[in-house]
């Protein structure tokens, strides 16, 4: 696929962020492994783009969202770096540069829940809208695009009536095969629901999870298996209770059959395959990173998933060339970064990117970024404040808009983009040995598999919106957190 998290929006951490950035979903470029975006919960979009020492913030303002209150969208990187984002009632939003943001109103209002590569070469997407009926029930629709996102015409077939999907994925093998997953409106009833031929007809599949109206996502299609198919059941997650464990179901059949591949202890954050395809990994801020071997995984083999990493984690990627990339709490003592990949298999992480390593793009004056995101960047409590000019970020120096990143210290974290500064007390920037002073080179941290289709789990934002429309509105507004925990 285009990207390897780019399709649905991602898990609510049984430890909340409180409003800390994270890398829940890792996005590549098409064809440009340059350019690298990171999807958090909180604050909205980063993105590094060839040429750039820092990373962009693109507040959530830009695409329907709020900078301090979760709600993560669906989101995808097209050829030529165009951003397209789901934002629920929002509908489609696009940026080609980041700075210009406009609304692509092709869905009768309807709200956008799901959005997903179709294959590898970062024209063609699908997209899934959910509408109430006022009677109690939804209807779903399905959409495909051959143009970016310019223009999109609804699939043939019509989608299972009553169901609230939360997502949606393409094999990667087959692009004809699709698959959404939700759960029936006012019933509960876990549900996958798969076209072999590219939309014209679907057929639904019931999957024996208990009931409940937390979301129901696609985690990951095997790419070289189109039966192959993993899908992250949401834990009931009631006012006043703590957020309940999530569960990983597969299918070797496409939906027919199934079993519970994992049972985690906290939220399912990421799911990827090894670059191989012979494993099966999982992440979540309660389950550091675990493997499982891909037959194991999908024969529900009692304890067949290992812990790798114990951390913190949230998204991950799977590269080519056996790396794995993964968001990481970047406030751990231990290993400093938000954005890291590993070379062990995930046993030890190099940082790529820390939440000091972010500036303010540099944009028109009339652009959507200054009219509804400087304030977020400058106010008090926003970034800047909360971030750049605290902790480890200002020892290492203070944040700018469009200046040049501070070098890393001996064994220090890189100054954060602005007058810059040597950095003090954490990890480089990006460094193969701590305290070397030695990086990867461009290749070895964006050399990302881009025929697969690892995605991250999704809870929040457009996933909660499903929520809601499926009749468990309580679960969505116990989610609102307004400003972040101190670290």
């Amino acid at each position: 696929m285009a990207a390897l998290a780019a399709m649905g929006t991602v898990s609510t951490s049984a430890l909340a962020d409180g409003g800390i950035p994270r890398a829940w979903g890792i996005l590549f470029e098409p064809g440009n492994p340059s350019h690298v975006m990171i999807r958090s919960l909180f604050w909205g979009l980063f993105d590094q783009r060839a040429g750039q020492s820092s990373w962009s913030l693109f507040c959530s303002q830009a695409f329907g969202g709020k900078a301090l209150q979760k709600g993560d969208f669906p989101t995808v990187l097209t050829q030529g770096g165009r951003i397209l984002v789901g934002g629920g009632f929002a509908g489609l939003t696009a940026s080609d540069d980041g700075c210009a943001w406009r609304n692509i109103d092709a869905f009768g209002g309807d709200s956008v829940l799901g959005l997903a590569p179709v294959d590898s070469a970062g024209k063609k997407y699908v997209l899934l809208t959910v509408k109430g009926n006022g009677d109690g029930g939804v209807t779903a629709r399905a959409y495909g695009s051959e143009d970016r996102g310019d223009t999109w015409a609804e699939l043939a077939g019509a989608l299972p009536k009553d169901y609230s999907f939360a997502s949606i994925a393409v094999a990667p093998s087959d692009p004809k095969r699709m698959y959404v997953a939700g759960v029936k409106v006012n019933v509960g009833t876990r549900a996958l629901a798969a076209t072999a031929d590219g939309g014209k007809t679907w057929k639904s599949y019931s999957i024996p999870a208990p009931d409940g109206f937390d979301p129901t996502v696609v985690a990951a299609i095997l790419p070289s298996d189109p039966d192959t198919v993993f899908v992250r059941i949401g834990g009931p997650d009631d006012v006043g209770a703590p957020p309940a464990p999530d569960a990983l179901w597969a299918t070797t059949d496409g939906g027919q059959n199934w079993v519970r591949s994992y049972a985690a202890s906290g939220d399912i954050a990421g799911v990827a395959f090894s670059s191989d395809s012979k494993k099966v990994l999982v992440a979540g801020p309660m389950e550091g990173i675990k493997s499982a071997a891909l037959a194991d995984a999908t024969a529900g083999t009692d304890g067949a998933f290992k812990t790798l990493f114990t951390g913190q984690v949230w998204g991950l990627a799977a590269s080519e060339d056996g790396k794995l990339y993964a968001g990481n709490d970047d406030f751990n003592p231990s290993q400093h970064f938000m954005l890291g990949v590993s070379t062990d298999q995930g046993v030890t992480f190099n940082a790529v990117m820390d939440h000091c390593n972010v500036q303010f793009p540099v944009c028109p004056g009339t652009s959507t970024m200054e009219s509804v995101c400087r304030e977020q960047w400058e106010r008090q409590g926003g970034y800047v404040t909360d971030f750049l000019d605290m902790g480890a970020c200002a020892e290492g120096g203070a944040g700018g808009a469009g200046g040049t990143a501070g070098a890393s210290g001996a064994g220090g974290r890189a100054g954060a983009a602005g007058s810059g500064g040597a950095g003090k007390g954490g990890v480089p920037s990006v460094s193969p040995d701590a305290g070397s002073g030695a990086t990867d080179s461009a290749d070895d941290r964006m050399k990302i598999n881009t025929t697969g289709c690892a995605v991250s789990a999704a809870r929040s934002g457009s996933t909660l919106l499903a929520t809601l429309l499926a009749g468990a509105a309580v679960f969505g507004f116990s989610r609102a957190r307004s400003r972040r925990r101190r670290p």
